[in-house]
C-alpha cells in the first residue's frame, strides 16, 4: 500500500469515528454493519467535501432558489446527526 493511500483511510476513519461513531452505540456486530452502511451511504450521497469543491463523490445536484415563496426544509440523515437541506415550495 502507497504512503498516500495510508493518509485517505486514516482521514476516512477519522471522519466516520469523529462524525459517527462517537455518537451512537452499535449493539452488536450487525447493527455495526448497518450503521456503517447508512454511514457510507450519507458520505457518498450527501456529505460536503472541501476538496471536491463542496460537492459530494457521487455528486449533488445544485438547487438554485426558484421563488420568494420558497422555504428550506431539513432532511434527517443518520438518524438526526446530520441534515440535508433542500428548497420546497410553501402551501
Amino acid at each position: 500500500m502507497s504512503a498516500y493511500a495510508n493518509g485517505v483511510a486514516e482521514r476516512l476513519v477519522l471522519s466516520i469515528r469523529n462524525e459517527f461513531l462517537n455518537h451512537v452505540i452499535a449493539i452488536n456486530e450487525d447493527h455495526l454493519r448497518r450503521l456503517m452502511r447508512a454511514y457510507v451511504d450519507y458520505y457518498n450521497k450527501d456529505r460536503c467535501h472541501l476538496s471536491l469543491e463542496r460537492d459530494s463523490p457521487f455528486g449533488r445536484e445544485v438547487q438554485k432558489k426558484p421563488s420568494d415563496s420558497i422555504k428550506v426544509i431539513s432532511i434527517s440523515k443518520l438518524s438526526g446527526l446530520q441534515h440535508r437541506y433542500q428548497w420546497q415550495k410553501t402551501a
